[in-house]
């Protein structure tokens, strides 16, 4: 009986043993503590312990700027490789020690998705490709040349025609016309804008730059796909290719007028077939 007792109190007492333990601290000096062992698992007491300074989650993605709390940058740099901010939580004591490198990446790629700053990858020929409002794909998260700009210092070399849709983008639609040459002031920096976020707070971000043929580009494919009407004039484009010459400035952009069923256009049916344009000078 005694020996099944011996027995049956050897695990907790290799546990009491393992009660040390030994970290850096954020001034990268040697620290140690004792844990209070209990039936939770060692790890977990540990990660709970302020003093591990262990993160099992993401850092918010303002955390990574210049006026973060990490002291990641260095004064005037405006740009910096996404490896570089990554491996410093490997590397620097006074950061968190991050249980995932993926962690990280998934911070980076929530705050290109939110619009606080811009990732930028090169291209051979010496051009960029650019992300901004929207979450690059693993592969580009993964490229050790993959870079992250402030936005004001970026300049976009393409955006995503459905960024364009009514209330998609903050303060890009205000309440009357939207034009093609309002849309290029937009992008024409710089320009601050507040942006709603969870919880009920505003939030400012920085606009990027961008060129008045990546603004035509975007506005034509938003046109072309359907996303906007565009009217110019005596032209209505709604779902179609843009003719030449006919966005300019005074182009006015619109949302899709609304669908005609079939059965509307029938002579039978007495109903008025106009579609109200949504445009205040109709």
């Amino acid at each position: 009986m005694n020996i099944d007792r011996s027995r049956g109190h050897i695990s907790d007492a290799i546990r009491q043993a393992y009660c040390i333990v030994v970290t850096a601290s954020e001034k990268n000096e040697v620290q140690s503590f004792k844990i209070t062992v209990t039936d939770e698992p060692h790890f977990n007491i540990i990660k709970s312990d302020n003093r591990s300074r262990i993160q099992d989650t993401a850092v918010t993605a303002e955390a990574l700027l210049p006026d973060g709390p990490y002291n990641l940058w260095r004064a005037g740099e405006t740009t910096r490789r996404v490896r570089d901010l990554g491996g410093a939580f490997a590397q620097l004591p006074h950061l968190p020690k991050m249980l995932k490198a993926s962690a990280i990446l998934d911070t980076l790629a929530d705050g290109c998705e939110r619009g606080t700053f811009v990732l930028r990858l090169a291209r051979p020929d010496g051009t960029f490709r650019t992300w901004w409002m929207n979450w690059p794909d693993e592969n580009v998260l993964n490229d050790p040349a993959l870079e992250l700009v402030l936005p004001e210092a970026a300049e976009l070399s393409e955006l995503s025609p459905a960024l364009l849709a009514p209330e998609r983008l903050p303060g890009l639609w205000p309440a009357g016309d939207v034009t093609a040459k309002s849309i290029a002031d937009y992008f024409g920096g710089p320009n601050i804008v507040q942006v709603s976020r969870e919880g009920g707070y505003q939030e400012p971000i920085q606009i990027p730059r961008m060129g008045r043929t990546v603004v035509d580009k975007a506005i034509s494919g938003a046109i072309e796909s359907g996303i906007l009407w565009l009217l110019s004039g005596a032209v209505s484009i709604p779902g179609e290719p843009i003719p030449l010459g006919i966005l300019n400035d005074r182009a006015i952009l619109c949302a899709p007028p609304a669908l005609v069923a079939p059965a509307e256009i029938l002579p039978q049916n007495e109903r008025a077939h106009s579609v109200p344009c949504p445009c205040r000078d109709g």
